[in-house]
């Protein structure tokens, strides 16, 4: 029979494999997924918990500047204008595209497995799951003089150079329904199913499903500087 004085020691190898068994199942089943770089030897990216401690210091190379959320998967662009995605990979919308490890980027966007990138030269390109409303066709009008993006549920935005708007993909709440003469945008922003553009006079329009009155904006408001939507407002 073991002395009492080895149980502890016992119990501790028995929780050691354990622990090991688990992690060698999870990794069997995926749940620890792979980080798709689009630049090739670049480092990992600093966390940005570590990143805020670097107040009034210069941003490294690999420090995320944004980063959009799709339904499992994020996208994010680093400082130095590449991208990075991790996350469920199953319609491929977390690996970038080898042609494009070479690319600058400026503005991500991600849709619900869809993934939307804005390069440096003004042209939105996407990869990822199709779907039933083609949201990873880009129009020809968004593949020049783009400024900005936003993707909402199987639809993406992208703002234009001389501040009009082109929209892509579902439409069966309006959301490709952009009102007539919308001019002098400035900042755009996707919901579930509908859209907002903030223009140059502080103003705010919104266009796509009202059942939760996410387009009815307040009558007098102005004076916007920024925008956000989200899945019903």
């Amino acid at each position: 029979m073991p002395s009492t004085s080895r149980i502890p020691l016992v119990f501790a190898n028995i929780m050691n494999r354990t622990l090991l068994i688990i992690c060698i199942v999870l990794m069997l089943f995926g749940v620890f997924l792979p980080v798709s770089y689009a630049a090739p030897g670049a480092n990992k990216p600093v966390p940005t918990t570590q990143a805020s401690q670097r107040s009034g210091q210069s941003r490294a190379p690999t420090d995320i500047r944004k980063v959009a959320i799709g339904s499992s998967f994020m996208l994010g662009v680093l400082q130095n204008q590449t991208l990075v995605s991790w996350g469920d990979n199953r319609q491929w919308q977390s690996t970038i595209p080898n042609r494009y490890k070479s690319t600058l980027f400026n503005d991500v966007a991600t849709s619900v497995n869809t993934a939307y990138a804005l390069d440096a030269t003004g042209m939105v390109v996407s990869w990822g799951d199709e779907g039933p409303y083609s949201e990873n066709i880009v129009p020809v009008d968004a593949q020049s003089n783009v400024t900005a993006i936003a993707a909402g549920g199987r639809f993406c935005v992208a703002l234009k150079s001389n501040g009009t708007v082109i929209v892509w993909g579902r439409n069966d709440f309006g959301q490709r329904d952009i009102p007539a003469g919308l001019t002098n945008v400035t900042a755009i922003a996707a919901g579930a199913r509908h859209a907002l553009a903030l223009k140059s006079d502080g103003t705010v329009i919104a266009w796509g499903d009202y059942k939760s009155g996410q387009t009815i904006v307040p009558r007098g408001l102005t004076g916007v500087i920024a925008i956000a939507a989200g899945e019903d407002h």
